[in-house]
């Protein structure tokens, strides 16, 4: 036997002793492989979706980034070209001309504002919101006080105050005794003095017609609405506008909130109690009870009045309109209304009254084409046809006592409504996001 016969005997000795000892296995340890076997497939697939789901999540955050961006564009394009838009026309965007990035633009009336809606998509993703806009205020451009010229001078007595830019008659001002009180003030006017035209300035006629048709016919307003039995107290504003009708006499004392217009045929009261947010009321007479905070847009053929202590909080408009020529709003003691007050009749306005009480207040804008009896304060800018206030013993038109208009005391954050026709002085920007909504599309 060869040296190589040897040894390759030996080997194959060898290894079939191994191999005898490893064919043995004992079968309690199978189950156990089988077990590690699906562990590991588990583990394997669960990285796996691991992976694939952080990558969906990074690509979906992606798109979501680039889609709110998308949307802002649209909204500043949307806002520079504002008047540019009819209502309740969409109108699509290609914002880079890539055929990728697209926005759709739509203009919604609510009340004294506008809505702007902007939808983003991209494929079947898509990112929207719906923002509430109006007219930011330049003060140092808008007037503090529009008095039109009626060839009589602006009486001022006590401790009445005026500042910022006033658009005052030929006549000037001057100084009154009334009640035995004189002016008590250094100068007539804290800021810069304007010639004011012989009519106040032309009314933006699509508010003018907004403002109508909430007045007479708050059905016709609306593009759509939801009529409905068993309302509910909050409505979102990406769907049809909520109409309530409280018949003939309503009393408000619930919670409303969002996208609903509560119409009564005679007056709607609101309680104390109530808590209403960014609603519209419509009737021909409406009354706040004393004590009453809220945000709301109020719109009456006859006449509102706010009660003691109300707070009526930004953005808040009061709207009298008709066709009479008879009507008021009436802010009693310590009320505040953040926002725009309008009065208006294309009749004569000899019949129409703004009260403001002592210690009322304004924040904000207001366009009274009649008479104003100003005794509390106005933060902001006012344009009045004609002044008027009472005593005892006599009346006074254009007469003012202890009465304050500042300007300068409107915050600079303020957005009014877009009240006077081709106002350069102003632009549209936004008030306040009312919703908006991401959807992707799970398969990317």
């Amino acid at each position: 036997m060869s040296v190589f016969s040897k040894y390759r005997w030996t080997f194959w000795d060898k290894f079939s002793m191994n191999f005898k000892i490893y064919t043995y296995i004992n079968a309690g340890v199978l189950p156990f492989a089988i077990g590690l076997s699906l562990l590991i497939s588990i583990m394997s697939f669960t990285f796996i979706l691991f992976g694939y789901y952080q990558k969906w999540q990074y690509v979906a955050a992606k798109i979501e980034h680039e889609l709110i961006q998308n949307a802002h564009s649209g909204l500043q394009y949307f806002l520079s070209e504002f008047d540019q838009f009819q209502y309740n026309q969409p109108q699509e965007l290609d914002l880079y001309g890539n055929q990728k990035d697209s926005v759709i633009l739509t203009r919604v009336p609510w009340g004294l504002y506008d809505i702007a809606v902007i939808r983003a998509f991209r494929g079947k993703h898509q990112y929207s919101f719906i923002q509430l806009v109006g007219q930011q205020q330049n003060t140092l451009q808008i007037p503090s006080l529009y008095l039109p010229d009626e060839n009589k001078a602006l009486a001022i007595a006590g401790d009445t105050y005026i500042s910022g830019t006033a658009y005052l008659p030929k006549a000037g001002v001057k100084s009154a005794f009334i009640g035995k009180q004189g002016y008590k003030g250094s100068s007539y006017i804290y800021g810069n003095k304007q010639f004011s035209g012989p009519y106040l300035p032309k009314i933006n006629p699509d508010k003018l017609a907004t403002i109508r048709r909430l007045t007479q016919s708050p059905q016709l307003y609306f593009n759509e609405f939801a009529q409905v039995d068993q309302p509910y107290w909050s409505m979102s504003f990406d769907g049809p506008t909520e109409l309530i009708d409280l018949g003939n006499f309503g009393q408000v004392d619930q919670t409303w909130q969002g996208n609903i217009c509560l119409v009564a045929s005679q007056k709607i009261t609101i309680s104390a109690r109530a808590h209403l947010n960014e609603v519209i009321i419509s009737a021909p007479e409406v009354e706040i009870e004393s004590g009453f905070r809220g945000n709301l847009q109020i719109f009456a053929s006859d006449s509102i009045i706010v009660g003691q202590g109300v707070e009526l909080t930004y953005p808040s408009a009061l709207c009298v309109y008709n066709n009479t020529g008879s009507g008021a709003i009436k802010l009693l003691e310590k009320s505040e209304v953040q926002g725009t007050i309008f009065i208006y009749s294309p009749q004569s306005f000899k019949k129409l009254l703004l009260h403001i009480y002592p210690e009322a207040r304004i924040i904000g804008q207001a366009y009274a084409k009649s008479y104003v009896w100003l005794s509390g304060e106005i933060w902001g800018s006012l344009y009045a046809q004609r002044f008027i206030m009472k005593t005892a013993a006599s009346i006074f038109e254009n007469h003012l006592l202890d009465a304050k208009i500042d300007q300068t005391l409107l915050p600079s954050a303020f957005v009014g409504a877009a009240i006077v026709e081709n106002d350069k002085s102003q632009y549209y920007t936004s008030i306040q996001v009312l919703t908006d909504q991401s959807i992707l599309n799970e398969s990317i």
